[in-house]
């Protein structure tokens, strides 16, 4: 069983499933060559071992650069049944976005099968890094050194360095207005990631009317504002193809949009100094002329920064910004 290096860009089922009869035979794919599963409608990769000894204490089965983003269950799902005391060993891979959880592990009947991660990278996963669920006695054999739980914009800061706009740039912030707002910056090449990890939640910002900065400038606030329609309103099911046909619209909603993003990258650029801004999510679809609009109209808010023009772009990286930035992050922390 060989692997495809391009990887699963979209699955029904899991993206990459694998029996004790098989799992053998797959080893040596796993071990060279990059596995890329995105977008599966179950797992990333599904591992089942019942009532087998398949995970070798002698020869660990190891899984590496492995890169899952975006499945509707769990990155990696490790299930044993009544397996021998064995092993697995998870290396340079990124588990980012998925739905419940970055790597789930069920084992009873006594399974003891996983073993250690090193260095791997767990972000965004809606319920844990790592879930464990264990049963019939089975004592966890663990060992987790080097894995990295961050906010997911800070990785596609590092998507924007290595594949993006910000190649040659020491400081810089990406913009992320989605289902809330929050900004990852850039410093002197450093991601600042703050004492509590909590850096750039801007979207807590104290707005107007007792409400926060997200509740008027995040990217489905943003659309309610430029159709007129209240909070309650339901969202289309893809914002971004909505947004774009809304881009060529100028009208008073528009402007007072264009102002409060004014507002928010002068605050920035006051207190960081920065000149390189890349927007990223569903506001990309309003064009480059959002951008501009909204550079120019800073200059007059805020005649200080006349002469320090501020550069608003938009990102490049499509959909693909979590995975390229998942996988930078787990190259750069990876010591061979």
């Amino acid at each position: 069983m060989k692997l495809n290096s391009q990887g699963v860009r979209q699955a029904f089922d899991n993206g990459i499933a694998l029996s004790a009869r098989f799992i053998a035979q797959a080893m040596d794919s796993f071990a060279r060559q990059p596995v890329v599963v995105v977008s599966g409608a179950a797992n990333g990769v599904q591992i089942s071992a019942d009532d087998s000894d398949v995970f070798s204490a002698v020869q660990p089965f190891l899984l590496r650069n492995i890169t899952a983003d975006g499945n509707f269950l769990n990155g990696l799902q490790l299930t044993a049944t009544n397996t021998a005391v064995q092993y697995v060993t998870v290396v340079n891979s990124s588990f980012s976005n998925n739905f419940q959880d970055g790597i789930n592990v069920v084992e009873s009947g006594g399974s003891k099968i996983f073993n250690k991660v090193d260095p791997t990278l767990i972000v965004n996963n809606g319920r844990d890094g790592y879930h464990f669920e264990l049963t019939g006695g089975s004592l966890l054999q663990a060992e987790l050194t080097n894995d990295t739980l961050d906010n997911n914009l800070r990785t596609i800061a590092l998507a924007e360095r290595w594949f993006g706009g910000a190649a040659e740039l020491g400081d810089f912030v990406i913009l992320g207005p989605r289902s809330g707002f929050g900004i990852a910056i850039v410093i002197g090449g450093r991601v600042v990631s703050g004492a509590e990890h909590a850096a750039g939640e801007i979207g807590r910002w104290p707005w107007a009317d007792n409400t926060e900065l997200h509740d008027a400038l995040s990217s489905p606030a943003v659309w309610r504002r430029l159709t007129g329609k209240t909070k309650r309103a339901s969202l289309p099911t893809d914002l971004h193809t909505a947004l774009a046909g809304l881009a060529d619209q100028r009208d008073d909603a528009r402007t007072a949009i264009i102002n409060d993003y004014a507002k928010v990258l002068a605050s920035l650029h006051l207190l960081l100094d920065t000149h390189s801004y890349f927007l990223h999510g569903p506001l990309t679809a309003l064009g480059e002329a959002f951008c501009s609009d909204t550079t120019n109209r800073i200059a007059t808010l805020v005649p200080s920064l006349q002469n320090k023009p501020i550069r608003l772009s938009r990102s490049q990286l499509g959909d693909d910004a979590g995975a390229l930035g998942a996988a930078s992050l787990a190259m750069e922390k990876w010591a061979p």
